[in-house]
């Protein structure tokens, strides 16, 4: 009995070391025929990716200004992780854009809802910007070593990334969350520079990192 009662607690402290991590993605929008941080995601559905030490949940978001942040908090309360990692599509970008900083500012055209928050404050009575929770140069040397194409952003366009962008740090300020958005190009899902290989050493960095 005495052995069942260890095996259970070294269990639990197994598990409340994990590091748990939400990721999110991106219907497809504006006409678009497909959207690749979506295709990402309900490919990680399909296929979990198996980190020591890390618990990972996904969303996929609706490209709405009201229904995206509403849905990602959801699941915020309701997973409590570490760390949230927003990925966004960006047509005319090439590789990878970290975003540095969110402006609390919409100045994009209508969702798929025909919503626009054209020239509308997000964030009523709070700073003009946030910034990214995540250790992005880091991150940066990590990834651009290992063959992707990085660049640092500090523009997240005007639309719903922006938008979610400045939600998603204004809500984790001083709860020990840490968080951030990061744009992707057009990359196919598999091969060395695909969606796939980079969401998995994002997450191997983190995993990295948390054991330091």
């Amino acid at each position: 009995m005495r052995w069942i009662w260890i095996f259970i607690l070294v269990t639990l402290m197994g598990e409340a070391k994990a590091l748990r991590v939400l990721i999110s993605g991106f219907e497809t929008f504006g006409g678009l025929s497909h959207n690749p941080t979506e295709l990402m995601i309900q490919q990680l559905q399909k296929e979990p990716l198996e980190i020591e030490g890390m618990s990972i949940q996904t969303v996929v978001l609706p490209v709405t200004y009201f229904q995206s942040w509403q849905r990602l908090k959801e699941e915020i309360d309701s997973y409590r992780p570490d760390v949230v990692l927003s990925f966004g599509y960006a047509p005319s970008s090439h590789g990878v854009r970290l975003e540095r900083i969110s402006q609390n500012y919409d100045r994009g055209g209508k969702d798929n809802a025909g919503v626009s928050h054209f020239g509308k404050i997000i964030e009523q009575d709070s700073n003009e910007t946030l910034t990214s929770q995540l250790p992005l140069k880091e991150l940066k040397n990590y990834l651009e070593e290992r063959g992707f194409e990085v660049n640092m952003s500090d523009d997240a366009g005007g639309y719903i990334c922006n938008h979610l962008f400045y939600y998603l740090m204004h809500h984790i300020q001083n709860k020990g969350i840490q968080g951030g958005f990061i744009h992707i190009s057009d990359m196919p899902l598999a091969g060395q520079n695909g969606s796939m290989a980079l969401l998995k050493e994002i997450v191997t960095f983190l995993s990295k990192r948390q054991s330091l």
